[in-house]
């Protein structure tokens, strides 16, 4: 008896996680990270001030605070041109790709 209550034990827990990892509740497959914790694999939208542009990568900072640091491709659709200063904000990926980015209504 002691010890299918250990298997019946491990198979919950094996449920709990894989319950947590597909509503996202742990997410730590991702790459983007976000005040040292990853982002959920699911679209994210984002926005704040874009304070720096290294390339390829443009750098925005929440109003609370917060920066990433996003990956412009060649799929990301551009709604304008953008420098450093400006409101802006993306659609991105887990992995930190910009899908679309738009100037931030005011």
């Amino acid at each position: 008896m002691k010890h299918s209550a250990q298997v019946m034990s491990k198979h919950l827990g094996w449920l709990v996680i894989a319950v947590l990892l597909s509503t996202g509740t742990l997410g730590n497959a991702s790459e983007l990270q976000r005040a040292g914790r990853p982002f959920s694999e699911q679209l994210r939208i984002v926005s704040g001030q874009l304070v720096k542009i290294e390339g390829e990568f443009y750098i925005l900072r929440t109003p609370v605070g917060e920066e990433f640091r996003l990956q412009v491709t060649g799929a990301t659709r551009m709604h304008g041109t953008f420098q450093v200063g400006d409101m802006i904000e993306v659609e991105v990926t887990g992995q930190g790709r910009i899908k679309a980015i738009r100037p931030l209504e005011k």
